[in-house]
C-alpha cells in the first residue's frame, strides 16, 4: 500500500462465524445480519488483506486477553520478519507455473542472516504472430508486504514468418564452386548452393558470385515433364548484363565451350515453363460443294461426315 501501513487484523472467538475475518460470508448468522446489516466480501478476505500490508491475522483471541496478545504481536512485528515470498508480476507473469514454496518463508528473526531460495517453474503459451513479441515484468521478493528486492524479467518470442510461395518448386538448381565429377586435379566439388526461387544477388548472403565453375538443374517436386523449363544465369546482380540460358541437365564445366560462362555468375532466374499446346488431330479433306457449274452459285464447305 502507498501509505506502508500494515494490518494486524484480529478475530474474536465466535460461535457464529467460527473463521472470524477469514469466514465464509454465506455462512455469517442471521443475528448478525439482522444487527449489523448485510456483509460484503468474500470468504478469506481476512488473511488477504492482511498478507496484502505484511500483517497477519490472528484469529479466535479472547476478549480477556485481547490486549496482551495485541502487544505480543507488535513486538514481534519489530524483531521478527513474518514472511518473505517470490512474486511475479509485469506482462511475464502469466509465465510463471509455479513458485515454490508458494507460502514462503518465515518467521525469520531480523538479528540474523538467512538465505533462502526459490524454484520457479515456467511454462509459455502464446500465440503465433508476424512481429517479434517482448514480454516485460519482474520476480519481486516481498517482505511482509513490501517490496525489498527482485529480478527483472524479459522474454522475448520470435517472430513467426508465414511461409512463402516455396510450395510450388518445379526445379532446383545446384551451383558447384568446382566440378562436380572427378577431375585430374583431384579436387573435391567445393561449396555447394541450392536455389529453387529466383535468386538476384548471390553475393548476398550466399557469398556465391563468380564462383559457379559447374551446375546442375534437378527436377523439383512440381515438376512437370511436358513442359519447357529454362533457367537464366546472369552476369551481373539484377538479372542484367549477358545471360546464359539452360534447361534441365547437368553441366560439368562451364568454362568448356561452347558455353564459356564459368565464375561469371551472378544471378538465376527460373523461368517456369508452360506445358506445350496439346496435339490437334488434322483434318486430311475439305469438300467445296457449288449449286452452279464451272464453280459458280453458293458455296458449301464440309468437313466431316454429313
Amino acid at each position: 500500500m502507498a501509505e506502508k501501513i500494515t494490518v494486524l487484523a484480529m478475530s474474536l472467538r465466535s460461535s457464529g462465524a467460527q473463521y472470524g475475518l477469514d469466514h465464509p460470508i454465506e455462512g455469517v448468522s442471521s443475528w448478525f445480519r439482522n444487527n449489523c446489516g448485510n456483509p460484503l466480501g468474500e470468504a478469506g478476505q481476512g488473511t488477504r488483506i492482511a498478507n496484502r500490508t505484511g500483517g497477519i491475522l490472528v484469529s479466535g483471541v479472547s476478549p480477556d486477553t485481547a490486549v496482551e496478545r495485541i502487544i505480543a504481536e507488535l513486538a514481534a512485528q519489530i524483531t521478527t520478519i513474518r514472511n518473505v515470498r517470490l512474486v511475479a508480476s509485469g506482462a511475464t507473469e502469466p509465465f510463471v507455473q509455479a513458485i515454490a514454496p508458494a507460502a514462503g518463508y518465515g518467521p525469520l528473526s531480523r538479528d540474523q542472516d538467512h538465505e533462502i531460495s526459490f524454484d520457479v517453474s515456467w511454462l509459455g503459451n502464446v500465440a503465433a504472430a508476424t512481429d517479434t513479441q517482448v514480454f516485460n515484468g519482474s520476480l519481486d521478493v516481498v517482505a511482509d508486504g513490501q517490496i525489498v528486492g527482485g529480478k527483472t524479467v524479459k522474454i522475448t518470442v520470435p517472430a513467426i514468418i508465414p511461409p512463402g510461395p516455396y510450395e510450388h518448386i518445379p526445379l532446383i538448381v545446384e551451383l558447384y564452386e568446382h566440378w562436380f565429377t572427378s577431375n585430374s586435379l583431384g579436387g573435391g566439388p567445393g561449396r555447394r548452393l541450392l536455389l529453387s526461387l529466383d535468386t538476384p544477388d548471390l553475393a548476398t548472403p550466399y557469398v556465391m558470385n563468380n564462383l559457379t565453375t559447374s551446375l546442375k538443374i534437378r527436377p523439383g517436386p512440381n515438376f512437370d515433364p511436358n513442359a519447357d523449363y529454362e533457367v537464366s544465369f546472369y552476369r551481373d546482380a539484377n538479372y542484367i548484363s549477358s545471360q546464359l540460358v539452360l534447361t534441365p541437365g547437368e553441366y560439368p564445366d562451364l568454362n568448356a565451350g561452347p558455353i564459356r560462362f564459368g565464375d561469371a555468375i551472378s544471378s538465376v532466374k527460373f523461368n517456369q515453363g508452360v506445358p506445350p499446346a496439346p496435339a490437334v488431330s488434322p483434318i486430311p479433306v475439305v469438300a467445296e460443294l457449288y449449286d452452279l457449274v464451272n464453280y459458280g452459285g453458293r458455296k458449301l464447305i464440309i468437313f466431316e461426315d454429313v
